[in-house]
């Protein structure tokens, strides 16, 4: 049993070196492939989310409501969306950078996705004013607390597939 452990490690490393990789690739050297970068689609996906989270969450409130319930879920989106890109600034900032130019250095290098489940909770934390802001106004408030849940939790999934489908980058 002794003598067969040498020769069984090295089959087994044989076998299993394919399943690494022989290269290693650095963080520095993220490259959009696709022309579309994720701060090109924040725009459209944002109005498409303003439009969608306002419609939901506008059907279980009062008709004269809806232009407030707009303005509201205008502003938890801007914080929303903008907010990570401006907590991942803080490190290039750090670094010497301005705000600007470690804005525009997080939408051209960034090689991670935003949206995942992370942002999820971000934007339920960040977008619960408006729940908040209209929990006393509606009829039915456990209606309200699900419109805004499913609301966030759709827009989310949208950005997610917008982001995963239009952009394509590599290492």
């Amino acid at each position: 049993m002794q003598r067969e452990k040498p020769f069984v490690t090295a089959a087994l490393v044989f076998l299993l070196l394919p399943l690494f990789r022989l290269t290693a690739w650095a963080n520095s050297s993220w490259i959009w492939v696709s022309e579309t970068r994720p701060v090109d689609v924040l725009p459209w996906v944002a109005a498409a989310t303003v439009l969608i989270e306002t419609v939901w969450i506008g059907r279980c409130l009062d008709r004269a409501l809806r232009p407030r319930v707009f303005l509201a879920v205008c502003a938890a989106n801007l914080v929303s969306f903008l907010a990570p890109y401006l907590f991942l600034s803080l490190e290039p900032m750090t670094m010497g950078y301005s705000l600007a130019e470690a804005l525009q250095k997080q939408a051209d290098h960034w090689p991670s996705w935003i949206v995942g489940g992370g942002y999820l909770a971000l934007t339920v934390l960040t977008e619960s004013f408006v729940y908040f802001l209209f929990e006393k106004k509606a009829a039915r408030p456990k209606g309200l607390l699900r419109a805004f849940l499913f609301s966030n939790i759709a827009t989310t999934a949208l950005t997610f597939a917008a982001e995963r489908l239009l952009c394509r980058g590599h290492w």
